[in-house]
């Protein structure tokens, strides 16, 4: 775990190439891991990235709300 006192910042890392970023100064946490799938939440919201595919799978009903909904 690293840590500087003049960096407002928290990296968790392990040697599976898996991280956490707690970063106070860019109002963000992010998790990543070495396959290029990631997990950013900051003030523009919540971003899902993979590099490969992405499976949401529920046994109940899965809902998607908001303003616009853009399927590309």
């Amino acid at each position: 775990m690293l840590s500087e006192a003049d960096k407002p910042s928290i990296t968790i890392s392990t040697p599976g190439g898996r991280t956490i970023i707690l970063d106070d100064d860019g109002g963000s946490i992010t998790l990543s891991d070495k396959n290029n799938n990631k997990l950013t939440l900051d003030a523009d919201g919540i971003t899902i990235e993979s590099g490969k595919d992405l499976v949401i799978q529920a046994k109940g009903a899965i809902k998607i709300k908001g303003s616009t909904i853009d399927l590309n």
